[in-house]
């Protein structure tokens, strides 16, 4: 996307973009990973701008919030000083519980251990790894719900623009610390947590709190809506 078809602001980059995707090639493919819990619930681009909040998902269908969850972003922006802010996350109930990540079932997977994964990253394999990739993919569709009823909070993984500024080419770990700036959280607003390697001492404490796979990006890499990059993939989280 060249800078003539940019669009002119926050709110039509919302109408237009989509969420980027993630490869399903093995996670060794990601250089200079940066790592994050996996989260559940629907991915959604959720544009707050003054008193406007909307949230559209990967189809663009726009999903109304509640009302709690309205008032939480739009103070979550203004606290910071921020006018405008376009945020890649996820609206996910079980994120509203204090230690508590996303309690998805995968049955049937294999049992990994921590050197297990190691290889998966860095050599990747086999027929095992195609199943591995083929359950993640199933998963992921299992994973695309709205939350219904129950409170619901954002996870905000990324932020795409932030006032009159579009942040596509500006490389992954700053996008990181735009958004860390750009919201404030609270119980309904999270920022999610990411790490760099070695990340082996934070699968205990990840599975505990019920996340199954970690999100694997590239550090330097650029948001390219609506397209699927290999400079993003997905892993499996080890059991010890």
């Amino acid at each position: 996307m060249n800078a003539a078809t940019l669009p002119l602001d926050a709110a039509s980059a919302a109408h237009d973009w989509r969420p980027m995707e993630f490869s399903l090639k093995p996670a060794r493919n990601v250089d200079n990973p940066v790592v994050e819990p996996a989260w559940g619930g629907l991915r959604v681009l959720v544009l707050v701008a003054g008193t406007t909040v909307e949230a559209r998902d990967a189809e663009g269908t726009v999903h109304p919030l509640r009302e709690d969850l309205t008032e939480a972003l739009i103070a979550a922006v203004a606290a910071t000083g921020t006018r405008a802010a376009l945020l890649d996350g996820h609206l996910n109930g079980a994120a509203v519980h204090d230690t508590v990540g996303v309690g998805i079932g995968l049955d049937g997977l294999d049992q990994l251990r921590a050197g297990d994964v190691g290889r998966q990253m860095l050599l990747g394999g086999s027929n095992r790894r195609q199943r591995q990739r083929d359950r993640l993919e199933a998963n992921q569709a299992r994973r695309e719900v709205v939350p219904q009823g129950d409170p619901v909070a954002l996870v905000a993984i990324d932020l795409l623009w932030i006032d009159d500024q579009p942040l596509l080419d500006v490389p992954l770990l700053e996008r990181k610390r735009l958004l860390e700036a750009s919201i404030a959280e609270s119980n309904l607003v999270r920022r999610s947590v990411y790490v760099r390697p070695p990340m082996e001492a934070w699968y205990g404490q990840w599975r505990g709190m019920g996340f199954h796979e970690v999100a694997v990006r590239d550090a330097n890499s650029r948001y390219r809506p609506g397209e699927r990059t290999e400079e993003w993939a997905t892993a499996l989280i080890p059991r010890r």
